[in-house]
C-alpha cells in the first residue's frame, strides 16, 4: 500500500520524518522544504529498530507511540472532510484526537469496539466489518456502525 498525497505541515520540536517507512518497512519518499533554519538529527534504522525492541511492552511501546503520532496527523487531515466534523475548528479536532490510542500488536482475528470509542481511523492496510463484510482500505475513518472488525491483512488501527 502506498500513500500518495501532498501535504503542508508545520513541524514542531520532536517531530519525526520517515516514520511510515520505519513502521512498514517501505521505502521513504518524504520531501521536506524548510522555511527557516532547523537542526535535524538522523537516527539510523538499526538504532530505531533496537529502540523499538527495547521499548516493546504494554506499558512502554515505542512502536505504538510512533503509530499514534502518525494516526493523529492522518486523523487531523481526514476528519475535517467528514460531515460530522465540518463545523469543528482545527483546534477542536486536534483536542479530540489527543485522547487517542493505538492497539498494540497484530494478534487479533476479530476486534469488538467498545461503546466508549467514538471514532476509528484505519491507518494502514485493510480491515473488514465482521457483520456487513464491507472492506475498508486505509487511510479511512470507519463508520460508527462498525462495532466488530475482522483482520484482512497486517493492519494498524487508531482509535479515539
Amino acid at each position: 500500500m502506498t500513500f500518495s498525497f501532498e501535504d503542508t505541515d508545520y513541524l514542531q520540536v520532536g517531530y519525526l520524518l520517515g516514520e511510515i517507512g520505519l513502521l512498514t518497512g517501505l521505502p521513504s519518499s518524504t520531501t521536506i522544504t524548510c522555511a527557516t533554519f532547523v537542526t535535524l538529527y538522523h537516527i539510523p534504522l538499526e538504532t530505531m529498530m533496537t529502540a523499538m525492541e527495547m521499548h516493546n511492552t504494554m506499558e512502554d511501546n515505542l512502536e505504538a507511540r510512533i503509530w499514534r503520532a502518525v494516526g493523529m496527523r492522518i486523523a487531523v487531515t481526514l476528519l475535517p472532510a467528514e460531515p460530522e466534523y465540518q463545523s469543528w475548528t482545527v483546534d477542536r479536532i486536534h483536542a479530540h484526537v489527543e485522547h487517542s490510542a493505538v492497539p498494540i500488536g497484530y494478534e487479533f482475528e476479530n476486534m469488538t469496539i467498545p461503546d466508549y470509542i467514538t471514532d476509528i481511523v484505519l491507518l494502514q492496510g485493510e480491515i473488514q466489518d465482521a457483520n456487513s463484510k464491507e472492506l475498508f482500505i486505509a487511510p479511512r475513518l470507519l463508520p460508527g456502525s462498525c462495532k466488530k472488525l475482522s483482520k484482512v491483512k497486517k493492519t494498524k488501527l487508531f482509535h479515539n
